[in-house]
């Protein structure tokens, strides 16, 4: 699920993530220059399933989330892929708080 996030004033990603109960797990530049970072919050004391949100930052006033649900660890070590949950109505609820949270920061 995404969703874009438009702000009047200068964003500071990894306090605003940690804010909306989310850690930091890596960051990088996607090809078309804008910072990307992955972040997960966990459901329960375990590892999975757990909550993996990547947000970008565009133009210092705009933020895109992009949000899904890992179920488990990928089936292959050599392999991305994992059983992720894209649209349920979990996702959408978490969202929701999400930009609530946010919405309240900006």
């Amino acid at each position: 699920m995404k969703k874009i996030i438009k702000s009047k004033s200068k964003i500071n990603l990894v306090i605003l993530i940690r804010k909306i109960g989310y850690y930091p797990k890596s960051s990088n530049i996607t090809p078309d220059g804008v910072r990307e970072i992955s972040c997960w919050r966990r459901l329960t004391s375990s590892d999975y399933p757990h909550f993996h949100l990547f947000v970008k930052e565009i133009n210092q006033n705009k933020i895109i989330l992009s949000l899904h649900l890992d179920q488990k660890k990928p089936s292959y070590s050599m392999s991305p892929a994992h059983s992720g949950e894209y649209n349920t109505p979990l996702i959408k609820k978490e969202m929701e708080r999400i930009t609530d949270i946010i919405s309240t920061e900006l």
